[in-house]
């Protein structure tokens, strides 16, 4: 019961990281532009 309920914690945690990727991927193109 443990492990999935850390499993579920990190892809929620990768997921966070994912999203906050792609938003600082969107700022510097902004930026570039």
């Amino acid at each position: 019961m443990l492990s999935t309920e850390r499993t579920e914690k990190s892809v929620e945690v990768l997921a966070a990281d994912e999203e906050k990727m792609l938003y600082n991927a969107n700022m510097s193109q902004y930026q570039a532009e």
